[in-house]
């Protein structure tokens, strides 16, 4: 879901994913909702038991 309005210049095919200024948190669940995988914030990932979370940078 993407905020409605957006405070600078955007690309709209580029997606701002854990862009601060509109989200604080991104929660990865099973599609029930029942089970949080992942929470990453700016600062934290915290997986459930038995998963990892990996980085992949971007090369140039």
């Amino acid at each position: 879901m993407k905020p409605k309005r957006y405070p600078y210049r955007f690309k709209p095919n580029r997606v701002n994913i854990l862009d601060s200024r509109f989200y604080t948190r991104l929660i990865v669940e099973t599609s029930d909702g029942k089970k949080k995988i992942a929470e990453v914030t700016l600062d934290d990932v915290t997986p459930a038991t038995g998963y990892v979370i990996r980085l992949r940078p971007k090369y140039d």
